[in-house]
């Protein structure tokens, strides 16, 4: 009995005997071709082809993901001792104590739990290292068009319309007395401000439309697609685990004195399968937590980086059509103070709502769609309560069986 119930300490250091070599170097390079090698060239190894069309505009749509975690009814003896050699990548790891210097910690990280999920070795978990990925690639493209391409492009449009307007002239407007605190004397410039007022609100509530959809439905659906996933995986290694768990309470059972050597392989087997069920919920847990901090640090990046783009350009606007001598298309001369004051002012209001409230937090399309705290996540499998069950119940198996033999002796 004690023989058989230490088999796993057995199988683990004949694990780490057993992989001598030293596992590739520069697995956190951002190309995903060396985590999952062999993909398809549209880049995605599951469901289908991705989605990028005027129907999204443009916008990325990843494939749903096929579900490829074994269910408990397949898990076999032999099933199990795949599992445990797939193991031997996280137990026997040889950890790195010094990386490239020239990438962020994160992408060490997503490195290290690829390599340990045995990523580039076809493991189970192979595919959904492919598919965290390209998550979050898709949701950093889609930001990335918004805020970089989008925002930028909807902003040099209304600067030239309002232009265009305000460069056919047309009376002056009459100031009101309601407007006499401000200090604006000027009909002409009146007139240029809320020409800007009126393109500006016209122009965030396209943008409003575009970011509700079909920025956030093709986000959502991407979220949806991969929660989905991410749910019936954990559940079926849930599953798992509580089987490879009984298995290994009871696996002594079938077993005569005469086959020991099995019984002490196969509790071995059956231990060290539930233990890396249980350690592969908390590696995923990591990956997917590597992945959303990827996609919250770049769409904080990607806001400051399309507020800088926006204003650069309008600036740049500004400064030609101020510029001596500039007698433009736009039928804005360089002396003309109200077009360009307003211009001035139509970009700031843009930058300000467009960057301070539309889109100010993409990322809580992803807080409010994913349910992680609906997922079978490693706390719940709680295996410290696991590991002390198994472990009393065989020391009082091994004190009820001596107690018994010296009685009857």
């Amino acid at each position: 009995m004690r023989t058989a119930r230490k088999a796993a300490g057995g199988l683990a250091a004949e694990a780490g005997h057993g992989l001598g070599h030293r596992p590739g170097e520069g697995r956190a390079h951002e190309d995903e071709a060396a985590i999952a090698p062999g993909r398809p060239a549209e880049g995605f190894a599951y469901g289908g082809r991705s989605k990028r069309n005027l129907w999204t505009l443009f916008f990325l749509e990843l494939p749903r993901p096929q579900l490829t975690e074994r269910s408990a009814s397949d898990l076999s003896l032999e099933k199990a001792r795949e599992y445990v050699a797939q193991s031997e990548t996280f137990f026997s790891n040889d950890i790195r104590l010094f990386s490239r210097g020239d990438i962020f910690y994160e992408e060490v990280e997503q490195g290290y739990l690829a390599e340990v999920l045995g990523a580039d070795k076809g493991s189970i978990d192979t595919l959904f290292v492919t598919v965290a990925q390209d998550l979050r690639k898709a949701l950093n493209a889609n930001t990335r068009l918004l805020f970089l391409v989008y925002a930028p492009l909807l902003l040099v449009g209304l600067l030239t319309l309002a232009a265009l307007l305000m460069g056919r002239g047309g009376a002056a407007m009459e100031v009101p007395r309601a407007l006499a605190f401000t200090g604006l004397t000027d009909g002409a410039l009146l007139r240029d401000l809320t020409i800007a007022g009126g393109v500006a609100a016209a122009g965030l509530v396209l943008l409003l439309l575009v970011t509700k959809w079909p920025y956030e439905v093709t986000q959502q659906r991407n979220l949806l697609g991969f929660d989905n996933y991410v749910s019936n995986k954990y559940a079926r290694i849930n599953h798992n685990f509580q089987v490879a768990k009984r298995k290994a309470l009871n696996v002594e059972r079938d077993k005569r004195r005469s086959e020991l050597e099995a019984l002490r392989e196969e509790a071995g087997t059956w231990t060290l399968a539930y233990h890396w069920f249980a350690f592969r919920l908390l590696l995923c847990d990591l990956m997917i937590r590597n992945v959303l901090f990827q996609v919250r640090r770049n769409t904080t990046l990607y806001g400051m980086g399309g507020a800088a783009i926006c204003l650069a350009l309008a600036g740049g606007l500004v400064a030609l059509a101020a510029s001596p001598g500039w007698h433009g298309p736009l039928g804005i001369a360089a002396d003309d103070g109200p077009p360009l004051i307003a211009l001035a002012a139509l970009a700031v209001v843009y930058v300000v709502v467009c960057f301070g409230l539309i889109t100010r937090d993409a990322f809580a399309i992803v807080r409010g769609t994913l349910e992680g705290n609906q997922w079978n996540r490693f706390q719940f499998v709680n295996l410290a309560q696991s590991i002390a069950d198994h472990v009393g119940e065989d020391k009082i198996q091994i004190v009820t069986f001596r107690d018994r033999f010296r009685t009857e002796g």
